[in-house]
């Protein structure tokens, strides 16, 4: 799947433990519904190989299931930091809405860690971006597709998402 951004993401991968679940009703607060409208959810955790650097990652969220507040809250640590503690999508941003946040973390290891820890029925995660912290500004066509765009810049510089979009060949796919 392509996001309007540009951004090319990939089929779900590096994850450990965690269930799928999808719906098709539309989503606020983006032009990207497909991004948000699957989920990994449960007690789960990313394993990202990766180079060393400074990463910006972006956790995109959407409650696609819940209906009222304080049914569903989790918490978030990348790289052994807490980022995110007791998310409550639902009292955050309500039903069907994008709700995105994005940190930055240094890897030293080869690999980036992210763990989703349930305090109330399942943590859960729509989709995710990683990219280098103050990366280069793209001035070429790597992939000669001819167009300057982020898939270039994925090529050059590492870039790596994942999201869900069942039901497409060749796009995102969490049940792959």
């Amino acid at each position: 799947f392509t996001a309007s951004d540009g951004t090319v993401y990939q089929a779900d991968q590096y994850a450990t433990c965690g269930s799928i679940y999808t719906t098709a009703d539309p989503i606020a607060n983006t032009t990207d519904d497909v991004l948000y409208q699957t989920e990994r959810y449960g007690n789960f955790s990313y394993n990202i190989p990766i180079q060393n650097g400074t990463y910006s990652i972006t956790l995109k969220f959407a409650e696609i299931y819940h209906t009222a507040a304080e049914q569903r809250q989790f918490d978030v640590v990348i790289e052994g930091t807490p980022v995110l503690s007791n998310l409550d999508l639902y009292a955050t941003a309500g039903a069907d809405t994008a709700y995105d946040r994005t940190f930055s973390a240094t890897v030293s290891d080869g690999a980036l860690n992210i763990t989703f820890s349930t305090d109330i029925d399942n943590a859960k995660l729509s989709a995710l971006k990683v990219v280098p912290a103050g990366g280069p500004t793209l001035r070429a066509d790597l992939n000669r597709d001819n167009t300057v765009n982020s898939l270039d810049w994925s090529i050059m510089n590492g870039q790596w998402g994942t999201a869900g979009n069942p039901g497409q060949s060749n796009n995102a796919d969490l049940n792959n």
